[in-house]
């Protein structure tokens, strides 16, 4: 299976589909980091066993990775913020 932007080959990737009647296979995502049109070409290598009668193809769009580095900085402010609050609490309560 290949995509391609015009003649340009973007990503290839090589599977084996084995098995009677309905087989599903999940590859590992493709991310397209320009927009623009693609082709998906699939290539059969060599005869079927068995007659294809169609082919499934999900397409997710704007999809985007998690981004955790923020999850924990944003965590990090949240414990320093709260040890600040609970310094300034305690500074008052031994001044008292």
């Amino acid at each position: 299976m290949s995509v391609l932007q015009g003649d340009v080959g973007v990503f290839e990737r090589s599977f084996r589909a084995a098995g009677d009647g309905t087989v599903s296979i999940a590859l590992d995502p493709m991310e397209v980091l320009y927009g623009g049109s693609y082709v998906l070409l699939l290539e059969e290598v060599g005869m079927p066993r068995l007659q294809v009668a169609g082919v499934k193809l999900e397409v997710r769009d704007k999809v985007e990775r998690k981004r955790t580095w923020l999850v924990w900085c944003g965590l990090v402010m949240l414990a320093v913020g709260a040890a600040i609050l609970v310094r300034d609490f305690a500074m008052q309560s031994l001044k008292k």
